[in-house]
């Protein structure tokens, strides 16, 4: 149909997420003993993207709660925005499969001074 399919935008968020975690200010985990897992993802189309086009993402963290936090997404086409999106981001113990509190170092990106 010539439209960019509705997961192909999740795999977008998923790039930046992963990307971020890569880069940012914290040091990621150096084992798999604590992750990150996303517990819930809106998307709102605004216009449909077209296939081909050239995206551009931007991710935005806010909310931190005491396990979590709350993911923004912007998707844009030539500077027009197509898509807002968002994901809660849940810190976790892989072996117990539970909730931890953030790392304060990650705590410490939303701090505003």
């Amino acid at each position: 149909m010539g439209h960019v399919n509705n997961v192909m935008y999740f795999r977008y968020f998923e790039q930046i997420r992963m990307e971020w975690y890569g880069q940012a200010v914290f040091s990621p985990p150096q084992t798999a003993t604590q992750a990150i897992v996303i517990v819930d993802n809106h998307a709102e189309y605004l216009k449909p993207v077209t296939y081909p086009a050239r995206v551009n993402v931007q991710m935005f963290g806010h909310s931190p709660g005491r396990s979590s936090f709350i993911s923004s997404y912007l998707l844009t086409v030539d500077e027009v925005l197509f898509t807002r999106a968002s994901a809660k981001i849940v810190w976790i113990d892989t072996a117990m499969g539970k909730s931890i509190p953030l790392p304060a170092d990650v705590r410490n990106l939303f701090t505003t001074e």
